[in-house]
């Protein structure tokens, strides 16, 4: 029987189940309580595995942290680059190969940040779509939580020119725009990253590549070919 107990150990919740019962997963259970009418049960397990898969999310991330700023001081700071691009060429192309419209891009991004656990807010203005990030599960999670954070120490096309990025929110830039532009020719979502914890990350994806500003081709030592 699974049971979700207050633990003086960890100071919250936490499953006390029978050793039987410990390997169910929380969404089971969450789905078993709202087939029994147990409703109360269910919001309760819904709550505790959104937390429970939040931990580990985080825990992942600032484990890529460490790794990146191993990277950097081991190698430089280009070997990030190099390493997001072995890892992220094939994933664009691949996307991209599925012919997506405007719409269902959006919708897969959306759903890419919900998983990171970010605050979003989604929108359409004239030429673009905008995806606000009020919190980023990943790049925010880090600024606020990590003094140590792994960031560039100089300006780069692959940071948006800028030195003080953190080398995990670098892998938005070489994917999306960098890569994308070197695949189709335009950036297939642009970010205007924060420079601080407090503030958005805001995502644009522009209906038309020509609508483009040509900023955000000069930034990733590009120029812009389609008028």
């Amino acid at each position: 029987m699974a049971r979700l107990k207050q633990s003086e150990v960890w100071g919250r919740k936490i499953r006390e189940d029978e050793l039987a019962d410990l390997g169910v997963p929380t969404a089971t259970l969450a789905g078993e309580a709202v087939k029994a009418g147990r409703v109360d049960d269910a919001l309760e397990f819904i709550e505790y595995g959104t937390s429970e898969a939040k931990k580990m999310h985080d825990a992942s991330v600032t484990v890529i942290d460490d790794f990146l700023g191993y990277i950097a001081r081991r190698f430089g700071e280009e070997e990030i680059a190099r390493m997001w691009r072995e890892c992220f060429h094939a994933r664009v192309a691949n996307r991209m190969a599925l012919n997506l419209t405007l719409e269902q891009q959006v919708q897969r991004y959306a759903e890419d940040h919900r998983g990171h656990g970010a605050d979003i807010e989604v929108f359409e203005e004239k030429d673009r779509y905008v995806l606000k990030l009020k919190t980023c599960g990943s790049g925010t999670m880090l600024r606020k939580t990590r003094p140590d954070l792994g960031a560039t120490k100089e300006p780069h096309p692959w940071s948006w020119g800028r030195s003080g990025v953190p080398y995990y929110c670098t892998h938005c830039c070489i994917a999306f725009e960098i890569i994308a532009t070197e695949l189709q020719g335009y950036p297939a979502r642009i970010h205007e990253c924060p420079r601080k914890a407090d503030e958005p990350c805001l995502n644009y994806v522009y209906k038309k590549p020509e609508a483009i500003p040509e900023e955000y081709f000069t930034r990733i030592g590009v120029t812009k070919t389609i008028r």
